[in-house]
């Protein structure tokens, strides 16, 4: 657990970096990131059990009503096929989440979980419920 002193210095590292414009170092590493297999993830709330699975299975990554923690969240996104019919939420995934969300993905019953990723300019989504396969 950090201390005070530790917390602060985070702060104050964090209020410097929103502080400033972004440069072309910062975009160039985004751009990758987001190309990144296993980068992106897509829930439709509206088809959750709300159950849990998902939760044991990731280690408590992704919580009972199978969201992401809101920090990861990057946009609403339009209703998709085979889902509910409503707006989805599009989530970042950290490299070091990508086993944990795939194992929620494998429990998950309601298939409410996709993984996606961008081609080009485009979001293609996997599939409620399939994983990744390494």
């Amino acid at each position: 657990m950090p201390d005070a002193a530790e917390l602060e210095r985070f702060f104050d590292l964090r209020r410097q970096l929103l502080g400033q414009a972004p440069d072309e170092q910062t975009f160039t590493f985004a751009r990758r990131e987001l190309a990144r297999p296993r980068a992106l993830l897509i829930v439709d709330p509206d088809s959750s059990l709300s159950d849990g699975a998902a939760r044991v299975a990731s280690s408590g990554y992704i919580d009972d009503n199978n969201i992401p923690p809101w920090d990861t969240w990057l946009m609403v996104v339009p209703p998709l096929l085979a889902s509910s019919g409503s707006s989805g939420l599009l989530c970042w995934v950290p490299e070091w989440a990508a086993d944990l969300i795939n194992e929620g993905i494998y429990v998950n019953p309601e298939a409410c979980l996709s993984w996606a990723e961008m081609q080009g300019e485009t979001l293609t989504f996997l599939g409620w419920g399939e994983e990744w396969r390494v």
